[in-house]
């Protein structure tokens, strides 16, 4: 349910966390921690750690996810329609 529209999300620019709950206050911490991991575990997201305090991840679509977004895109049309 919620790897699509993380994808979607991140199909424009490479967002933090705290970018993603806002785009989606109803997923929770938890289930967003774990279908992030799982998009990268899958090789469909790249998740960048930056160095300092507090710790910053970024994460972005890999080639693979991108190649996924026409199809993405398709489904979103079907449902508006």
């Amino acid at each position: 349910r919620w790897a699509t529209l993380l994808l979607y999300y991140l199909q424009d620019r490479p967002k933090r966390f705290s970018e993603l709950q806002r785009d989606n206050p109803t997923i929770s911490y938890r289930i967003l921690t774990l279908e992030l991991r799982k998009l990268a575990d899958a090789g469909l997201i790249e998740r960048t750690a930056h160095a300092g305090f507090p710790l910053r991840v970024d994460y972005r679509l890999s080639a693979s996810g991108a190649e996924l977004m026409p199809m993405i895109d398709a489904i979103g049309d079907w449902w508006e329609a």
